[in-house]
């Protein structure tokens, strides 16, 4: 999709939800097909369409998918999108040395992969648990080299058809036990389970089609927020999915989603009133949109760092599963532990190296492992000040990138970004490859776009020259 395009990222066409994973193959096939035949492999473009798409497939059929793959014995199967991104990458490289042309992305990806690699070889994290850790941020690898073809829309490809069937699922799921439910099997000697079958306070944490209940939580909201703010589907439809998401979601009893779900209205609301007073181009709708997403980055990085538990925190009041318990203990224990990790062999500059937190530790630090539950507690702990930096700097270039360059977009983006920051006050993100791979996207997408208006303002200077010397001549 090319800059400036009015077309939507959300405007695809729907494959029918009875023949949903039949589409979803045929997509993959289409995508490699369209590959550069001039190339020994496929275009990187295309490649990492159909690495996405898979990835994202896996996580709304994660648990039927596992299921499947461990009984037959094609568990390698579920390793096929990792691998993909890995030679989307090599195909990545390949199409850069041949056509001889250097993007901003690449060095900025080169330089920090650079980085994080050698540093790799010096910390104290053992070498595998740190290949598991570059594992882990594949899908996040994809998304960034994705946004470089502008091909997004791939993941939007029959949004509703995957929105209905993880709905579905989980509508199914609270009223028959799936058999892959509570299931198990091996990976490097770890146990890791098909689907994860829990409850919380007395109430079944119901996973439906994936592979855990907050992963079916995080694709519903993500679904029904893309249908949400779609230009495809009539009011009825879009608020219709809406309303239904909620339901599907309280059946999760995934907290964090939930609260996501139940202001997203608001904001957007206030969005669309000042746009619709002021003119949606106004800038009273962009910095709207700003304060928002500074709003979520102060919540997300202040949490974390604030020392003192609040009132409300501390409040052991409980209605249904909703209680501020999670919230303290992630304050009290789950936080300062994880900032702890940076006295085993880390930095403030670059923290302990990827692989230095979350799962990664499961197969070679299980004393001290600690999920990290806030995307900037994640960064931080494995990627230090660096990543941090380099991370949130680009993810928030979005929002003015897209406005001066495609603001028929801008909504979305908005959207998106809620979403992503929303998640990240709870959620490290980087451990969930569909949210891995949409913080890639537009990472990549803000450091694209900003070197545009670099090249745009410098196209404007050298026009303006080119008139003043021709007015002089004249």
């Amino acid at each position: 999709m090319s800059v400036g395009s009015d077309s939507a990222i959300f405007r695809e066409p729907l494959h029918p939800a009875f023949a949903l994973v039949a589409g979803g193959g045929r997509t993959v096939w289409q995508i490699l097909r369209r590959g550069d035949r001039k190339l020994a492999l496929p275009d990187y473009g295309q490649l990492a369409a159909a690495a996405a798409y898979l990835f994202f497939l896996k996580e709304v059929f994660g648990g039927i998918f596992r299921f499947v793959t461990v009984h037959t014995g094609l568990l390698f199967l579920n390793y096929v999108p990792p691998l993909l991104t890995i030679l989307v990458l090599a195909s990545f490289y390949i199409h850069v040395f041949k056509v001889e042309r250097i993007h901003y992305l690449m060095v900025w990806f080169t330089l920090l992969a650079g980085v994080f690699v050698s540093y790799a070889f010096v910390n104290e994290i053992p070498s595998l648990q740190s290949a598991v850790g570059f594992y882990i941020w594949l899908p996040f690898i994809a998304g960034l080299l994705l946004s470089l073809q502008r091909n997004e829309q791939v993941l939007f490809k029959s949004m509703l058809a995957l929105w209905c069937m993880a709905v579905v699922g989980v509508l199914i799921n609270s009223i028959v036990d799936f058999p892959w439910a509570g299931a198990s099997y091996e990976v490097l000697g770890v146990p890791r389970e098909i689907a994860r079958k829990w409850s919380y306070l007395g109430f079944d944490r119901i996973a439906g089609f994936g592979r855990a209940s907050f992963a079916a939580a995080y694709m519903i909201l993500f679904y029904s927020c893309c249908i949400l703010v779609s230009r495809k589907y009539s009011l009825i439809v879009r608020w219709g999915c809406y309303l239904i998401s909620g339901y599907a979601l309280f059946l999760t009893t995934s907290k964090s989603p939930i609260l996501i779900w139940a202001i997203i209205p608001f904001f957007l609301s206030i969005y669309e009133a000042t746009g619709s007073v002021f003119g949606r181009q106004s800038l009273v709708s962009y910095y709207w949109a700003k304060s928002t997403i500074i709003f979520l980055l102060v919540l997300l990085i202040g949490l974390p760092l604030w020392g003192n538990i609040p009132d409300v925190a501390q409040n052991r009041l409980q209605i249904y599963f909703f209680t501020f318990t999670s919230l303290a203990d992630r304050m009290q224990i789950t936080w300062p532990d994880a900032f702890a990790l940076l006295s085993h062999g880390g930095n403030m500059l670059l923290g302990r190296g990827v692989g230095g937190i979350g799962t990664p530790q499961q197969f070679y630090e299980t004393d001290l492992y600690n999920y990290a539950d806030n995307l900037f507690v994640y960064l931080y702990v494995s990627t230090g000040i660096v990543g941090v930096i380099a991370i949130f700097s680009a993810l928030t270039a979005n929002l003015k990138a897209t406005f001066i360059f495609n603001r028929q977009r801008f909504k979305e983006t908005y959207i998106l970004l809620f979403y992503l920051l929303g998640l990240g006050i709870s959620v490290n993100i980087i451990d969930g490859p569909a949210q891995a791979l949409l913080l890639g996207l537009l990472v990549g997408r803000g450091l694209t776009e900003r070197r545009l208006k670099k090249a745009a303002k410098a196209a404007v200077a050298l026009a303006s020259n080119v008139r003043r010397r021709y007015a002089i001549a004249v």
